[in-house]
Parts: structure tokens; sequence; C-alpha cells
């Protein structure tokens, strides 16, 4: 016989049984490793506060890879937008985001694409190659990571160049601007190195294996888009008015502070014409940072130059200026040869 104390034991053990059951369910959902979630990872806009260069930020493409805690790759996507969305588990993950690069789907360990090489030849004005990580615990809770990335090419500039030929006979002689370059460009980096650009001595762990212009520039050069103003049809500086057009070059970092050994220097060089001869006048940029702005806001030419782009010209012909470039820190000066 069924008493009524029979019923109500019963009816707390079933509530029991249900709230153990779902116990369990909310358990296995949080630990099971094989239960996958919706992961949105976007690429925050790069601030590109000083010039009106466009598209020096842009992104055109990304690609993520999502690695575990031990190192193996979980999931790779690409999209031609700065977010997608992966299926992802829950843990802790570092999360790896490239912008504007090629494909790389032949890496399956953090360690693998960690050793992968980025080339400047891969870069376009409109499209840096950009690289950035994090790591991060993740779950159904935590569905949305943002991975702010770093431009592995720095920029150098040169604003205005001014005519102060001081020879007598020069007096009333024009400067003819014929070309502005780049020589002894560093051409490949790791990727990973854009991590560690306030650290030249990370950077120059890797030693750059590729190089362009080296020494010299013969027409158009290597890679004109980045180093090259080309031929400039019109481009001249007075004594009464000087050549205001502002120049953008992108290159890859050089660790080279001097030019005593194999490597050297990256410079700036202006190629001019005075007097029918023509002079070069190289401007070494040494230590070469990427992500980071090299400005020379005035070239003050008072003497003829070099014989050559690749021999700087004397302390007693330039002296530079440095302050902070707020495009990130970099060297922003005013040169008197």
């Amino acid at each position: 016989m069924i008493t009524m104390k029979m019923i109500k034991w019963l009816m707390a053990a079933l509530v029991l049984l249900h709230a153990v059951g779902c116990s369990k369910e909310n358990i296995a959902e949080e630990t099971d490793g094989n239960a996958t979630f919706p992961l949105e990872i976007s690429v925050p806009p790069i601030s590109t506060k000083a010039t009106s260069v466009s598209d020096e930020a842009k992104v055109a493409s990304i690609q993520i890879y999502v690695f575990r805690s031990n190192g193996d790759l979980e999931t790779y996507g690409k999209g031609t937008s700065n977010s997608l969305v992966t299926q992802c588990t829950s843990g802790s993950k570092t999360i790896v985001a490239l912008a504007n690069a090629p494909d790389i789907t032949d890496v399956l360990t953090k360690t693998a694409l960690d050793a992968k090489v980025s080339g400047l030849k891969d870069n376009s004005p409109g499209a840096f190659v950009m690289y950035g990580a994090v790591t991060r615990d993740v779950s159904a809770k935590v569905s949305a990571v943002t991975v702010p990335v770093t431009r592995l090419v720095a920029r150098v500039s040169i604003q205005k160049i001014t005519n102060s030929l001081e020879l007598p006979n020069l007096a009333q002689t024009d400067i003819k601007i014929n070309r502005i370059y780049l020589v002894n460009v560093a051409g490949d980096m790791k990727y990973t190195d854009a991590e560690y650009e306030e650290t030249l001595s990370r950077q120059s762990a890797y030693s750059p294996s590729v190089w362009y212009n080296k020494g010299e520039c013969k027409n158009d050069g290597d890679l004109p888009a980045l180093l090259n103003s080309k031929a400039l049809a019109s481009a001249s500086a007075s004594h009464s008015a000087p050549y205001s057009t502002a120049h953008y070059f992108y290159c890859y970092p050089n660790p080279s502070t001097d030019d005593s050994g194999s490597s050297k220097c990256t410079r700036l060089v202006v190629e001019v014409t005075i007097g029918g001869k023509m002079y070069y006048y190289p401007l070494s940029i040494p230590g070469i940072k990427n992500n980071h702005t090299y400005n020379i806001s005035e070239l003050v030419i008072k003497h003829i130059g070099s014989e050559s782009p690749d021999k700087p010209v004397t302390y007693s012909q330039a002296t530079f200026s440095v302050t902070v470039n707020p495009w990130q820190e970099g060297s922003n000066g005013s040169v008197t040869i």
C-alpha cells in the first residue's frame, strides 16, 4: 500500500535525479573539448595620424589561424573583410591574423607559421602586409576576439627640397630633380618580427637575405611602386621656390646602423642635375624598424652632392635633426647640404 509519505519521498527523489541530470549536462557542455561554437575574429583598423596618404591601413584580406595550447592548428579561415567567423572549441588559444598576405595553407603548428618569411614584393600601396597575435581563453560565452595587427613595412618620406646653392656661379641656377628613391633595401623578414618593432635586437635575429636596389637604382629600379618616384618630368627647386611635393616610400626593416660591415644602411637618394651635371644626395637612415616612419621634413642643398648614390654626403654637408613622428616613433628632420 502506497502511503502519502512514500509519494512525497518518490517526488523528492525524482527532483534530485533531474537536478543531477541537468548539472551533468551543463558540465559536459562546458568541458567537452569536441563541442564547437562560432568564434568571431576581427582585425581593428590601424590609426595613421601623420599623413594624408590614403590606404596605408587598409585591410583588403585576412587569414586567421587558431592554435591550441600545445601549438597545433585547430582551425584556419580567410576572408576579404576585416573579420570572419570560424568554428572553435573552448580553451586557451593563440590566434594569429595576417592581413594582405599571400595564402599560407601549408602549416599545421604555430612553430611552422613562426618560421615563415614575408617578402617586400608581397606589399603594394593600399595592401601592406600586417601581422598580429593574441592568446585568449575562449568559450561559447567569450565568442569574439580582436587581434591588433602591425605593418611589416616602414615608411620613408621627404617633404621639401630647398635650393640654397652658395657658389657664386650657381646663384641663379635651378636644381632639376630627376628622381627620388631608396637604395640598400631589405627585402624579407619573418612575420613574427612585426611583434618586436620596438626592440631592434629582436628584429636583427633574422638577417635579411633579399636586397633591392643594392648600391644603386638603374632606370626604375626594383619594386618601383614602393621604392622609386620614377622620372619627375618638371620637378625643380629655384632659389625663390622650393620643391614641395611630398614623396613616400616603403621598405622592410634594415638593422644596419653603419656601413662598416657587409650590409649597409638603407638610404633615401635625391638624384638631381645642377649645371648640366648629375649629382646624388644619399641620406642614410640607420636601424630602420617596421611600422615606423622616417621623415625628412626638408633637404636644404648648399653644395654640390656626391657622384655616387651609395656614397653618403659628409657630416659637414648634411646634418639631421631627429624628432618623433606621430605615425609611430621614428625620425623627422631637416637636412642641410
